[in-house]
């Protein structure tokens, strides 16, 4: 289950609540409804964190003759990486294509 799908529900029940919580008189809505919604931004702010930025690919392969061969795949154009202090590839090996 990925940290959207769980984030979702965690936003849903936390809906939940509240309708049932107005509509039933169950006690705490607001503490309740209030530690779903700060547990679902904290998951979203995880799930930023742990996504890698990478400008492209570089994809490592073997040639006829069994040489190595590096190739550069970008995401952007390369003027708009020009004037970038640095950029990042995601290294792909022949194993991972």
């Amino acid at each position: 289950m990925n940290k959207t799908l769980v984030q979702l529900c965690v936003l849903c029940i936390a809906s939940l609540y509240f309708v049932f919580s107005e509509l039933f008189g169950w006690p705490y809505a607001e503490v309740i409804v209030g530690t779903l919604v700060i547990f679902a931004t904290f998951l979203e702010f995880l799930d930023v964190l742990s996504k890698k930025q990478y400008d492209g690919k570089m994809v490592v392969s073997y040639g006829d003759e069994g040489q190595q061969v590096f190739t550069l795949e970008l995401d952007e154009y390369p003027e708009d990486l020009k004037n970038r202090e640095s950029i990042s590839f995601e290294v792909v090996s022949p194993l991972e294509e």
